[in-house]
């Protein structure tokens, strides 16, 4: 039997949590659905799973499981990105101090 996996699995799977999984299940999402697309010429197929605080389910796309190592590659390569980012401190104002 063949087994389906979603980006956001992938993305627990691999030890990320809270906001950091959040975006980074937004982005390789969109990416891997972008791959899915010009493969395929279609949106990748969907399926109802469990929300993540466990209260019903929702549609989220899912994948062949011999996609797992395209996923996880684009996760790791997301996640470095956003790590490589610099971090929002606050605003200074023209005249000296934070905002």
């Amino acid at each position: 039997m063949r087994r389906e996996i979603t980006v956001s699995e992938r993305v627990h799977a691999l030890g990320y949590r809270g906001e950091q999984a959040k975006r980074l299940a937004w982005s390789v999402g969109r990416l891997v659905a972008d791959d899915w697309f010009e493969l395929y010429g279609e949106p990748p197929p969907v399926a109802d799973r469990p929300k993540t605080n466990g209260s019903g389910t929702h549609k989220k796309a899912v994948y062949p499981d011999r996609w797992q190592r395209k996923i996880d590659a684009a996760i790791e390569r997301e996640a470095k990105l956003e790590s490589a980012e610099p971090t929002h401190t606050g605003q200074r104002s023209l005249f000296g101090g934070e905002r």
